[in-house]
């Protein structure tokens, strides 16, 4: 009877802790999902920052080049050169703006990048968690059975 006893002891630890373990997977499943989906919403969010960058680039080259053809009819017809001269400075106080909006836009890109290295190694600590409780409960398993 005693031995029985003993037994049932051991069975119903070695469920407690098939349960426990169980329990901590799911757990840090759900925590590597989250994370997932942030990193993911972040990568997009780099995405659509560095797309819009691409874009303003492109704006400030048109801007440059319209420019360069401005500059050659002011050599052409020097009449209007008053003229011509300050829509130049107009478009070069935009294209200084468009400058400091991609500063500014790198910046952040920059910021979600450390974001994203953060919640990488967020990861990577997480993922050495679950081998070392794995292991723990390994090793747990292995001591109760034997």
């Amino acid at each position: 009877m005693l031995r029985t006893f003993t037994q049932n002891d051991q069975l119903q630890e070695q469920y407690r802790l098939q349960e426990e373990w169980l329990r901590v997977q799911r757990t840090e499943e759900y925590a590597r999902q989250k994370l997932r989906q942030d990193y993911y919403h972040a990568l997009k969010m780099k995405e659509q920052a560095e797309k819009e960058k691409y874009q303003a680039f492109f704006i400030l080259q048109e801007k440059d080049a319209a420019i360069q053809e401005k500059d050659a009819a002011i050599q052409e017809n020097k009449v209007v050169l008053q003229e011509k001269d300050a829509a130049i400075q107009e478009k070069d106080a935009a294209i200084q703006e468009n400058k400091v909006v991609l500063q500014e836009k790198d910046a952040a890109i920059q910021e979600k990048d450390a974001a994203i290295q953060e919640k990488d190694a967020a990861i990577q600590e997480k993922n050495q968690e679950i081998i070392r409780l794995k292991q723990m409960l390994e090793s747990k398993l292995d001591g109760t059975t034997s």
